[in-house]
């Protein structure tokens, strides 16, 4: 028998070719899975101009406005990102982190009547920091097929980010769709990262606020808002990120004990909308998010965590199928291959 085949005649390596790919056996959410990939970067300062619709001076709360927004309905999206299992490569004697992970992403459409789950689309992937990479796809059972991506970066969370950024680009990618059609208002989860202008407007809604731009003096308007208030308009430049117009909205009153920042989010659009589009986009937020803020006993995130946005990850989150079957399944194809 030739030393370069195996007994059933197939070729001596596995679908992971020279690779040595083996399971991580503690469970993916004990590494810090989420640490620094939401907003942060290491990027340069950004430019503040807080004078954008109002003098520093003449900073108060802003009530939703009678401007006319976008029409309804509104769509709101997001994504959903799951680690599904950590190991580690070994290529000529050198070791490299890696991942097998999923997204989903998808849309609801809010209107007068109802909300409906209109789109979604899923992706499953190994990232690997290893040169060496996998010639093509790594179907680990039927119906659960992974693509491989390389990751430059050698970090232990450089695989986690990789696929965090897979599902950014498809949240980019339904959002510039959606927001093709005339007098749309779409709202993305996160920070926006397209500044293209649309024929419908796309606003990004950050939740977890890191960051928090304004010097003391403007600050401490954001303790003082009353549901439904805003900030006035300020704009954000010089970053590597785009310029946009941002602005902060407090969705309910703090509960007592609570830090008085609590149910305050923020909100961007590209500068390219204008100052009087973000103004327009301002009162229409201001006009319906609090209505739609999530209660603190259904929601851990609760009341930044929007009821379309909470019911959207839910329904996002089941099209990945169980994560128990799916975390035995991987285990029970790493133990075939390095066999």
């Amino acid at each position: 028998m030739a030393l370069n085949q195996r007994r059933n005649g197939s070729p001596p390596f596995g679908v992971f070719g020279k690779l040595k790919v083996r399971l991580d056996p503690w469970q993916p959410e004990f590494g810090p899975e989420f640490g620094g990939i939401e907003e942060q970067s290491p990027e340069s300062p950004e430019s503040l101009d807080i004078e954008l619709e109002r003098s520093a001076q003449l900073w108060s709360g802003i009530d939703p406005g009678g401007r006319a927004g976008p029409r309804e309905p509104v769509w709101f999206i997001d994504g959903v990102r799951r680690m599904e299992a950590r190991v580690t490569a070994k290529f000529n004697d050198q070791y490299f982190y890696g991942a097998f992970g999923a997204f989903a992403v998808g849309s609801v459409q809010l209107n007068s009547e109802q909300a409906l789950f209109e789109r979604f689309l899923t992706g499953r992937m190994l990232a690997l920091s290893s040169p060496e990479q996998p010639t093509g796809e790594i179907a680990v059972a039927r119906g659960l097929i992974y693509l491989p991506i390389r990751v430059a970066d050698t970090e232990p969370d450089a695989p986690i980010r990789a696929i965090h950024g897979e599902m950014r680009r498809a949240e980019e990618a339904l959002a510039r769709e959606l927001a093709a059609h005339e007098g749309r208002l779409v709202v993305v989860d996160g920070p926006l990262t397209f500044e293209e202008r649309m024929r419908g407007s796309a606003v990004g809604y950050i939740k977890r606020v890191i960051k928090t731009y304004l010097p003391p003096p403007q600050l401490a308007l954001l303790a003082a808002l009353k549901p439904g208030q805003r900030t006035p308009l300020f704009a954000l430049r010089g970053s590597r990120r785009f310029a946009r117009i941002s602005w902060f909205l407090r969705l309910s009153e703090p509960r007592k004990g609570d830090s008085e920042f609590s149910g305050i989010v923020r909100l961007e659009v590209a500068e390219a909308v204008g100052v009087e589009g973000a103004r327009s986009l301002a009162d229409a937020c201001g006009a319906l998010l609090p209505e739609l803020k999530a209660r603190r006993a259904l929601d851990q995130r609760a009341p930044q965590n929007l009821l379309p946005i909470s019911a959207l990850e839910r329904f996002l989150r089941r099209k990945l199928g169980d994560e128990r079957i799916i975390r035995r399944r991987l285990e029970s194809f790493l133990v075939r291959e390095a066999d």
